[in-house]
């Protein structure tokens, strides 16, 4: 499994807690993967930061008739591919970009050196994590709240 945040300047998504929808993906993606979408402040100021956390649906295809959906988005070094993802839970306290940033865990993740400019980007599961612990006042949708894992001190 593997951990992304994708960044949103989809109204449907940032107002609704959408069920199941669509996204742009790298052809690495699988499906199982955990999404984390992040609204920028010039989407929506009140709004901004991570907000929920969604699962890739289906796995990447070639040949998936939508695919040219995605042409304009991405880094330019992966193309990417359109597929399903579905919620799974919406963070009742969003995980905003200055709190990622202070964050020792997060301020080296490459979506926050680079202010969130670009579509998608590949976490480690510890950042996904961290995150979800920061959003950790969640309210439930579809299933629980991943647990946190306790450190031995």
């Amino acid at each position: 499994m593997r951990y992304w945040i994708g960044v949103t300047k989809r109204r449907d998504i940032v107002f609704e807690s959408i069920k199941s929808t669509w996204w742009c993906v790298p052809s690495k993606a699988l499906a199982g993967d955990q999404l984390l979408l992040y609204c920028p402040s010039k989407v929506d100021n009140e709004l901004k930061g991570v907000f929920a956390v969604y699962v890739v649906s289906e796995n990447p295809s070639v040949t998936h008739p939508m695919n040219g959906t995605c042409q304009s988005f991405g880094t330019g070094v992966d193309k990417l591919f359109y597929v399903s993802i579905k919620h799974r839970f919406q963070f009742l306290k969003r995980v905003q970009f200055e709190t990622m940033s202070r964050d020792i865990t997060l301020s080296s993740l490459q979506a926050v050196r680079r202010k969130f400019q670009g579509t998608i980007f590949p976490i480690s599961k510890g950042s996904f994590e961290r995150i979800v612990e920061l959003g950790s006042e969640a309210v439930l949708r579809n299933e629980e709240v991943p647990k946190r894992r306790s450190r031995k001190r």
